[in-house]
């Protein structure tokens, strides 16, 4: 999906309110709860739609001082710093991220920048870092598995 749709600017107001409307845990049908990661449960994604992928994220992790606030969509690609945040990538405007992974398939690295596409893996597993498609472009991304899983247990 390298066409995204036009977004307004990403304020830190609308940050907030994606995290204070998150849900980032789904209770299994054996009574666990599965953590999906930062307001990854409930959000469909602006671009693509799809759940249980995208959210409000944060860098570094908490309990470090974050120095940079972004939403982003691990199945689409869509990627969108708060505007005027210290760390913001691309003055704030939408960007598409590009998914890099190890060419080693016991490796599960999975990257979105292109600062190591096309260099040994940083895990030293002797793979090579290679420019990979988001699922929404492979109907075979082995994460089709894990939307389906999602949408199963949110009732979808």
């Amino acid at each position: 999906m390298k066409n995204l749709k036009e977004f307004n600017e990403y304020t830190e107001t609308n940050w907030q309110e994606d995290l204070d409307n998150a849900i980032d845990t789904i209770k299994l049908p054996d009574g666990r709860v599965a953590q999906l990661g930062l307001g990854t449960a409930n959000l469909p994604c602006p671009n693509c739609n799809t759940l249980g992928f995208y959210g409000p994220r944060i860098y570094p992790k908490p309990p470090a001082e974050p120095n940079r606030k972004y939403r982003a969509c691990k199945f689409c690609g869509l990627w969108q710093d708060v505007s005027g945040y210290p760390g913001t990538k691309k003055e704030g405007k939408l960007f598409y991220c590009i998914p890099i992974r190890c060419s080693n398939p016991a490796c599960k690295t999975f990257q979105y920048t292109e600062s190591n596409l096309s260099k040994p893996c940083e895990k030293e597993c002797g793979g090579i870092c290679k420019e990979d498609k988001w699922p929404v472009d492979d109907p075979d991304h082995e994460w089709h598995k894990d939307k389906k899983q999602i949408y199963e247990l949110l009732g979808i």
